[in-house]
């Protein structure tokens, strides 16, 4: 005997891609949307995604698989570094900005903290420069969000050290009047405050 059952449990509707305007559906978001900007900063505790641990003439490793490997036998180049963190700190800055241009659209967020998820920021965008910067001297300064639309021949050019040093300090010294000098909430910890800023 074979019995047939009409059961649509299986017949899962995928949900929706998130769109702009779920951004703003709630409090929530827009602090998730935060927080992803601060997505794109190095963790030196990440062996595979950093360099601070095993990048001295006296490592040996028996991970040779590994992408820190290459680097104390000389296995990389301009064209193939072993990291790089040109893309991934230019997306960040791009987050940031985007972010900034979104704040006033959130929801249920008071003036105050959106102030300091703004001066938050504005300290990546400086913080993310300052780290291109360490990384590579002269670079590009992203000074608003980058447009897609733009000719090859308009691309920003890289500027002088000096001029990305001032430009950097700059911006961490107008993060830092928006922030707080401590977060006294244990899930704020981590954020900027301005006490960072003047280490």
């Amino acid at each position: 005997m074979i019995w047939s059952v009409s059961c649509d449990f299986l017949d899962v509707v995928p949900d929706e891609r998130t769109t702009d305007t779920d951004t703003y559906a709630g409090r929530n978001n827009g602090i998730e949307y935060l927080y992803s900007c601060y997505a794109y900063l190095p963790n030196p505790a990440n062996t595979p995604g950093g360099l601070d641990l095993l990048t001295g003439d006296e490592v040996i490793t028996a991970f040779e698989h590994e992408t820190f490997a290459a680097f104390p036998k000389g296995n990389y180049s301009a064209s193939s570094p072993v990291i790089s963190y040109w893309n991934t700190f230019f997306q960040g800055i791009r987050q940031c900005y985007m972010f900034m241009e979104r704040i006033d659209k959130f929801p249920d967020t008071s003036d105050a903290e959106k102030n300091d998820y703004r001066a938050q920021a504005k300290f990546l965008v400086a913080y993310y420069h300052f780290l291109l910067s360490r990384a590579y001297g002269p670079i590009l300064l992203i000074k608003e969000t980058p447009s897609t639309d733009i000719l090859a021949s308009e691309y920003p050019t890289r500027v002088p050290y000096d001029e990305c040093v001032a430009w950097i300090c700059n911006q961490l010294d107008e993060a830092a009047q928006g922030l707080p000098t401590k977060r006294d909430i244990k899930s704020q910890y981590g954020l900027a405050t301005s006490i960072m800023l003047s280490r």
